[in-house]
């Protein structure tokens, strides 16, 4: 029986565990203001690239953020802009398909 549970313990460690890809995750605007862009970074760079969402978060409003490519789930950078074009930036966030990422007004960036 041992030798078996060995067998079996080894043949699921040979296969690689692979992330969670994350199609959408939602976005609840807590800033006060009404934002306009969305853009997300892996977490170990600040290259942010183009906009993930381009379109109006009303304050209080929950959207659904589509990723296209997928990423992978993570930590990531999350910062949007509000139509002033200040920003608000929330670092070190664990990004998974279809959960909520709230922001608030103290993630404003000074």
């Amino acid at each position: 029986m041992k030798k078996w549970s060995l067998v079996l313990l080894l043949a699921f460690a040979a296969f690689p565990v692979f992330s969670e890809e994350v199609t959408a995750f939602y976005v609840l605007n807590n800033t006060g203001f009404t934002i306009k862009s969305v853009f997300l970074c892996p977490a170990d760079t600040e290259n942010w690239g183009p906009a993930v969402f381009n379109g109006y978060i009303y304050n209080g409003q929950n959207t659904r953020i589509n990723l296209a490519p997928p990423v992978q789930s993570g930590s990531y950078h999350i910062r949007l802009v509000d139509i002033d074009g200040d920003r608000y930036s929330k670092f070190g966030v664990e990004v998974k398909d279809f959960e909520t990422v709230e922001i608030t007004i103290g993630e404003f960036d000074f």
